[in-house]
């Protein structure tokens, strides 16, 4: 009667009401279930699938069929030299939208299309109700990959021909963390192999992982804004404080009114720090031992790759990327495309498949595209007898610009030129190149697995000279990220300090980029600008969240900041020389922007602060291109040495003897709570009203419409789109247009007292705003009270309370107002007298602010404003002489 029941209820059953027994027929957290064994005479082939055969890898009884090139997936080459040792493969699996089939490589935008047109009403082959429920699409043409986490094990059987038995399992899911399986796989395939392949322990592993209700986690996981401001924090101090269970921050953090202790089904659930432990505690397996039900699965609430990984960055990802980024510059421009192939033969396939999945989380390829609508392959373990299919799916790619990584456990890899343009072995840490320096990747012969002459073979395992020899070692430009490289691996750091190094480099190369868009080389077409940094930089690693136009926004706006404070508090370098506003009126656009941005809700007040975590350092000078420039000569620590000694911002930062340490140290509070140091009559300086006064018969000279930022700085068709026009549009307000009709008014240009102040009173209270908002937030208030410096503490606090007693005089002088019979009083603040000497440091500072303002006789080579930094360290030692 109604034809589509089945699908709506399928669709709405996540929104409806289940019980336990429904919830795991609708296979939320797994959706397959496979064995396989290596057969004597067959070789690897597939057991059992369970609920079904995987779409597009029916079972059937030809040995040539997809199905036994699946099961060589599970059943990787050598694993019986490692007995009683268990080992893991990872394999990914494409599902194509219309033809409901799974397949092992990506689909294509030109067959998706194709598919469309022609086979739009066909199913290749049926599927189950179940199967259409976890349909969704996501472009039009693909749905989520579902990953397979395959553990296989070796047993000694002497009744065996081979003298031993392999098998293996494997679960296909959706979920990124899937390694979470490894330990119940594990012991369950233990249990399987000494069972007579019994398929009712695989049912009960299967319906147990789907009895519990992971939608806590998985709406962790898909917060966004949240996951991007965890992943920033480097201190463990700040996470320690962020996951204690006994405090209300993570309730707090998590959208929660209380943290729970089961999911809707009545399994456990635990916060232990950062982890979320589930456990099994209401499936009741039936031939399962009960000891399994004790088995946790425990997820990480920090979500720092795409796909969960448990390796170390230093151990053999880092050297290999040290090597890879060199070879990369040297690609044409026109033809910027990778074929790579992993191989080792000493290290698990685990670590293998790991390492190639490390990889294309540096690049965020299961996030984002990584370049433009470019092909991307992953297959972190490939086995020789898929070679075939590879060089098919290069060749249908056509001259589509394509990108693969593929892991192997084979050195006859090594002799099929035409599927690889880099090839690395782990084992020797060698890097090969077929991509010529000067022209585009060249294609060698089709070499098919037939016609491969015994010849090369020998060659390949006499361990002759190879037909490729090795890069050689020559004098190459090191960029930024090869020279912090080499300083990661020196110190051991771990992947969260590599990640946030990565960051901060990601951030210093779009603004250079950004900066620099008409002298560096374009391209024939327009590019975004993510593709533009992609070809530009080329190290390998990318953060797609750093190129959204909001993003970007706030990035800029923390630049100019930086650079206006400078200006104005230490070295007198006027970056915008010229432009209309002055430099106390852009550092209020940029203050009322970000007030703005973290009052319109919590997921911008999480992005503003993620920004701010990972804001890095400028090393380079004002002009000087990251792309270009060359920092093999440079010895970052005695260039962070001088840093700490200059007239800058950096002189507030505190020194680390580690040069990582102190790259990755935390400097956007600096940044906001400067201005509260701003004095008002530094808007009366002479310098200031003269600039007023140029621009002012500038524009009035001027026809034509007025400019923020000069027009030939934003002539790039790849920046246009990220224009900084926006940036002082709430500068039209009144706050700075009665400031620079006033500023015009009078024949000799003076401001008058009247006039004077109308900026730096504003800046402090849309300064003390922000902070608010800061504080509102569990993570920004630990950052503020963990890391703010002390001075900067006493200095707020003063103004916190002098706002609020204005505001509160306000406030009675309405009351007075409206009650004539009372009379007015005037509301006075009692200081204490710890503060009456801090206010007296401060009224020196401001003099000397002054001194600095009005006198144009200063000593050329000697910084102006250094006096102010020796201000400031004395305030902090007064400070903690009171605290004493």
């Amino acid at each position: 009667m109604f034809t589509y029941s089945q699908t709506v209820r399928s669709g709405l059953n996540r929104c409806l009401r289940q019980s336990h027994e429904e919830h795991i027929e609708n296979r939320y957290n797994a959706q397959y279930i496979l064995s396989a064994e290596f057969d004597n005479k067959l070789g690897p082939v597939l057991g059992h699938q369970y609920p079904s055969s995987v779409p597009g890898f029916r079972s059937r009884s030809n040995l040539k069929n997809t199905s036994t090139n699946l099961a060589s997936l599970m059943i990787p080459n050598n694993a019986e030299d490692f007995p009683e040792r268990a080992d893991f493969t990872t394999f990914i699996l494409y599902r194509d939208k219309y033809t409901r089939n799974y397949q092992l490589f990506p689909i294509m935008k030109s067959v998706a299309q194709q598919t469309n047109a022609n086979t739009l009403d066909i199913l290749k082959e049926e599927e189950s109700p179940n199967d259409r429920a976890h349909h969704n699409d996501l472009d039009g043409t693909t749905e989520p990959p579902l990953f397979f986490i395959n553990v296989v094990n070796t047993l000694r059987d002497e009744n065996n021909d081979r003298g031993a038995v392999i098998k293996s399992i494997a679960i296909g899911t959706t979920l990124p963390n899937f390694l979470i399986f490894k330990p119940l796989l594990t012991m369950v395939l233990n249990l399987y192999m000494r069972s007579n392949d019994n398929i009712q322990i695989l049912i009960d592993c299967f319906k147990m992982i789907n009895s519990l209700d992971l939608s806590l986690a998985r709406n962790i996981m898909s917060n966004r804004s949240l996951q991007m401001m965890l992943t920033s924090i480097n201190d463990e101090r700040i996470l320690s404080q962020v996951f204690d269970t006994k405090t209300t921050i993570l309730p707090r953090l998590l959208r929660l009114n209380a943290l729970p202790e089961t999911d809707s089904y009545g399994n456990r659930i635990a916060f232990k720090r950062h982890l979320l432990e589930y456990q099994f505690t209401k499936y009741c397996p039936r031939v399962l031992p009960a000891a399994f039900s004790k088995i946790s699965l425990q997820m990480d609430i920090i979500n720092h790759d795409p796909i969960k990984v448990n390796i170390n960055y230093n151990d053999h990802v880092l050297k290999f990327l040290s090597k890879f980024t060199l070879e990369l510059k040297q690609l044409p421009r026109s033809q910027f495309a990778w074929k790579l192939l992993i191989n080792s033969t000493r290290l698990s396939k685990d670590t293998l498949c790991q390492f190639v999945i490390s990889l294309s989380n540096f690049i965020k390829h299961f996030d984002c595209h990584y370049f433009g609508n470019a092909q991307v392959i992953i297959f972190p373990y490939m086995d020789i007898s898929f070679i075939d299919k590879l060089k098919e799916q290069l060749s249908a790619s056509g001259n589509q610009r394509t990108f693969t990584i593929v892991g192997v456990s084979n050195p006859i890899f090594e002799c099929y030129k035409d599927v690889w343009d880099f090839y690395y072995d782990i084992d020797t840490e060698n890097l090969q190149t077929q991509c010529s320096k000067s022209c585009p990747t060249t294609m060698s012969p089709n070499n098919s697995q037939e016609s491969l002459k015994g010849s090369k073979v020998r060659k390949l395992f006499q361990k002759r000279t190879s037909l490729l020899t090795l890069t050689p070692e020559q004098e190459q430009k090191i960029s930024l990220t090869s020279k912090m490289i080499g300083y990661l691996v020196q110190g051991q750091h771990d992947n969260e300090t590599i990640l946030s190094v990565f960051k901060r480099i990601n951030i210093l190369q779009i603004l250079s980029l950004v900066s620099n868009l008409d002298s560096c080389s374009q391209n024939s077409t327009e590019l975004s600008l993510k593709d533009e940094y992609v070809v530009a930089y080329r190290d390998f690693t990318i953060f797609p969240e750093f190129f959204e136009y909001g993003t970007l926004k706030l990035i800029r706006c923390f630049d100019n900041l930086e650079q206006d404070l400078n200006f104005l508090l230490f070295d007198g370098k006027d970056r915008f020389e010229g432009h209309q506003l002055n430099a106390l009126e852009r550092i209020f656009a940029y203050l009322k922007y970000f007030h703005k941005c973290t009052s319109s809700g919590i997921a911008n007040l999480e992005k503003f602060i993620n920004i701010g975590l990972n804001f890095p350092l400028k090393l380079t000078r004002d002009g000087e291109c990251l792309s270009t420039k060359d920092f093999g000569s440079t010895d970052l620590h005695h260039l962070f040495e001088d840093l700490k000694g200059s007239n800058s911002l950096e002189g507030l930062c505190s020194y680390h003897n580690n040069a990582v340490d102190y790259f990755v140290t935390k400097r956007f509070l600096n940044l906001i709570f400067l201005p509260l140091l701003l004095d008002s009559r530094a808007e009366c300086s002479p310098e200031f009203v003269n600039d007023l006064c140029v621009r002012g018969s500038l524009e009035e000279a001027s026809l034509g419409p007025r400019r923020l930022v000069h027009s030939d700085r934003w002539s790039s068709p790849i920046s246009s789109t990220y224009n900084g026009s926006s940036l002082f549009q709430d500068s039209n307000t009144d706050d700075t247009g009665s400031r620079r009709s006033s500023s015009k008014k009078g024949s000799n240009g003076q401001i008058s007292s009247s006039e004077a102040g109308l900026i730096v009173p504003k800046i402090k209270k849309i300064c003390i705003l922000l902070i608010r908002r800061l504080r509102k937030h569990p993570v920004g208030n630990l950052v503020l009270e963990q890391d703010l410096n002390p001075m900067f503490k006493y200095v707020h606090e003063i103004l916190e309370e002098e706002l609020t007693v204005k505001k509160r005089s306000y406030h009675e002088k309405r009351i007075s107002l409206l009650n004539s019979t009372r009379p007015s009083q005037e509301s006075s603040m009692t200081v204490s007298p710890s503060r009456q000497e801090l206010l007296k440091d401060l009224d020196a500072i401001s003099q000397q602010q002054g001194n600095i303002k009005y006198n144009t006789k200063s000593t050329r080579g000697e910084p102006a404003r250094a006096s102010l930094l020796e201000s400031l360290n004395q305030l902090t030692v007064n400070y903690e002489r009171v605290n004493d």
